[in-house]
Formats: structure tokens, sequence, C-alpha cells
């Protein structure tokens, strides 16, 4: 038997349960479980059906589900297979209770997964990984060698066909690149109840506030930091009488249980995300095909003001040079002076903010997606397009910016 999963979201209607079911079942299929929500909200509906097959290849159920049903409720729609094991890569710094209690359950069999390496920004952890028998990579991080590191990563990533990541207390900031490979792909256990006590040192901050509770939530990544959409979360109660050593140890005990419960609903292919939320994206809007059109309509309008403007400098064109120089300028001051700080997540989202990084940023990561989309069973295209709303505010209010000045030179005519 051919066990399948049938991930659906799509506008709230009637008749979409009946029409699945049905259909599945008159093209001989046994459906064994069926799970399904309404975000009243948002009139979205959601379904998760597991099913199984006899005879009926997977190519060939797409196809037909496309066109008999999907097509007439406009569906977006993902079809799993579970007979084969989803390649799973493993980042991992110096903190090893996550790693030994991920190996454990993925070498009993909990996991039906392979995890062809690890990876780490330090040697410590190089011994768990040759006594499990998993190659180990050792790839360096600094502000100095971000962007090699992150292009062997990602030639890593690729090498192994990598399925989706677990960053196993892995403490480094995973750049844009990686993430536009693996939208909700990405899964990292922060050490603390989010969002409350965010940062470095949960548990020192939680302890001087003295809470009753402490916790650890697996989530998402993103491009903003620690706001990736949630896929589980836990608590556990202290009290006056815990140290801080005795919160750590509790607090370790949860991340291993809750990462390992995240990754579990990842493979049984249990979580949707839908705005932010799992059955979830950052606070951004996910641009589709007429939309992904205007969002791209919106950066050539900014180009294009952007042009009129140093072409109005122009009649003095060192104005013209000096405004093309400072923006750069402070985009390389800003960032130098906050990574030096090491707070590099930070210094990208202020670089956003400048007249050329926003209006390239618009259009560059939807292509980047493009281009590094994946072709499973070589038959489906597997990409999302992804415009932030953040960007394309950016850009207009740019646009605006530039219009303006033109005029007030245009019509002042002393340049």
């Amino acid at each position: 038997m051919k066990k399948l999963t049938l991930l659906i979201n799509c506008k709230d209607q009637p008749g979409i349960i009946a029409a699945t079911t049905n259909f599945i079942s008159n093209n001989g299929g046994n459906i064994i479980y069926v799970d399904q929500h309404v975000d009243r909200q948002q009139e979205v509906f959601f379904m998760r059906i597991e099913f199984e097959f006899k005879t009926i290849l997977k190519e060939d159920f797409s196809k037909n589900f496309e066109n008999s049903i999907a097509n007439n409720f406009q569906m977006n729609w993902k079809l799993f297979d579970f007979q084969k094991p989803l390649n799973m890569g493993l980042f991992v710094s110096k903190y090893d209770h996550c790693i030994y209690d991920i190996l454990g359950r993925y070498k009993s069999g909990e996991f039906c997964i392979n995890i062809p390496f690890i990876i780490s920004n330090h040697k410590d952890l190089k011994p768990i990984a040759d006594n499990f028998g998993i190659n180990f990579y050792y790839v360096p991080v600094d502000k100095d060698n971000r962007i090699k590191s992150t292009k062997r990563h990602i030639e890593l990533l690729k090498n192994y066909k990598i399925d989706f990541i677990v960053l196993a207390r892995y403490m480094q900031i995973i750049p844009n690149e990686i993430i536009d490979i693996y939208p909700s792909k990405i899964i990292n256990i922060h050490h603390s109840f989010l969002p409350a006590f965010v940062g470095a040192k949960p548990y020192h901050s939680a302890f001087k506030r003295g809470v009753k509770i402490i916790g650890a939530t697996s989530h998402y990544i993103t491009s903003e930091l620690d706001q990736g959409p949630i896929i589980e979360q836990d608590v556990v109660r202290v009290s006056h009488v815990n140290t801080i050593k005795d919160l750590i140890s509790k607090g370790r005990d949860l991340e291993k249980i809750v990462l390992s419960k995240a990754i579990k609903y990842h493979i049984d292919q249990k979580v949707m995300v839908f705005n932010n939320k799992t059955s979830y994206n950052e606070l951004g809007i996910v641009f589709r095909e007429v939309e992904f059109v205007l969002a791209y309509c919106i950066k050539l309008i900014g180009f294009f003001s952007f042009c009129l403007f140093l072409g109005v400098l122009a009649k003095r064109s060192a104005f013209a040079l000096a405004f093309l120089f400072i923006d750069f300028l402070f985009e390389w001051i800003v960032y130098g002076l906050i990574s030096w700080k090491s707070d590099n997540h930070f210094a990208e989202k202020i670089q956003n903010f400048f007249p050329l990084k926003s209006m390239s940023n618009l259009i560059k990561q939807p292509f980047q997606r493009i281009a590094m989309s994946k072709f499973p069973d070589n038959k489906t295209l597997d990409y999302d397009y992804s415009v932030h709303f953040q960007d394309c505010i950016i850009v207009i209010v740019w646009v605006i910016f530039f219009i303006y000045l033109a005029y007030v030179l245009l019509k002042k005519r002393d340049l």
C-alpha cells in the first residue's frame, strides 16, 4: 500500500470535504486520517488527509486532482509521499543536549529521515558525529567570512539534497540566502517561551524577573529574528528556591522535548503555515501571480523616480554623484558599526531602508527562489513568490520623496 498525505488550504466554501474525500474514494483510495480547520477571521479552510492506494501513481493522482478538484475550489495544495524519507541537515554549535536527543531518536527509528551530515561553526561536537557515523563539516562563521561560509553551506545542502534543516542550538543567524531556499523548512529551538525574554541569556532575564514558569519554543526561521511561525511550545513551573542553574537544567530538558516534537510534526507533514501561524509568515504579505506583477511594477516606478531625481541633479553632476556616494557610504558605515557589535541581523534590517537596497530587495528574493527552486519527481516546480509588504512600503516612500524633491528642484530652476 502506498501512503500519501494531502495538505489543502483555500477560501472556505461548501462542498470541499465531500468533493475531496469522494475523489479519493472513487479513485480506489482508503482514507485513514482526516483533520480540518476553518479560520473564521480570514475565511480560510485547511485540511490534512492521509490515505492509501494500492495501484495509482502519485503523478497520476496529482494530475487528476488538479483538474477535477483543486482548480474548481482554487486550492493551494501539496501531496507528500510517506515512503520517501526526508533528508535533514543538522546545524549545531557547542551545546550538545539537543543533538544527543535527536540522534538517539534517529538511530532508534523514531524519526523516519536521513541525516547525511552535521554542520557546525565549532569543532567541539565532532566526536558525537563520529560516534554516530555521520559526516561532520566544520564551517567557521564570523563577520569577515559570512559570504564564504554561506556559499559553503548552500553547496553542502545542494550536494546532499537536503529537504529541511534543524538548528539544534546553532548559535548563528541564518542568512537570507538560505532562508529563501528553505521557506518554512528551517526549524529552530529557542530557549525561551517566545515572545518573552528574547536574546542570548533568557534564563538570566527570567530569573531576574522572578518568573514562575519557564519554557521553550520551536519555530520556523524567517528573516525576522525569532519571529517565525511557532510549531511547538512547552513550559515547566519554577519557584524562588530555584537557581539560575536549575532554570537552565529544566530549560534544556524542555528544549529537547519541544524540538523533537517539532521535527516529528514536520516529518509527518502536520504543520501548515499561514500568516505567521501554524494551521501561519512573518509580518509580510506573500504576493502571488497578479500581486507579484504589481510588486514588480512598484519597483520599476521606484527606479524611474530615482532616475528622475538624479536627472534633475545632473545639472550639477557633483550633486548626483554625492547623493550616490552618501547612500553607499552610510549603508556600509551602518553595517560596519552594527556588525562590530555582532548584530548582523539588525544591520541587514537597517540596510533595507536605503534607496538602492530597498528597491533592489523588492524583486531580488523572488527571483532567487525561482532560480534555486527544485523539481520534485522531475515534474512539479516547487516554489513560492515572496515579496514582503514592508519592502513595498519603503519603496513607495522613496518614490514620493524623490518625485517631490525633483519637483521642488525643477520649480526653483536654480541648479
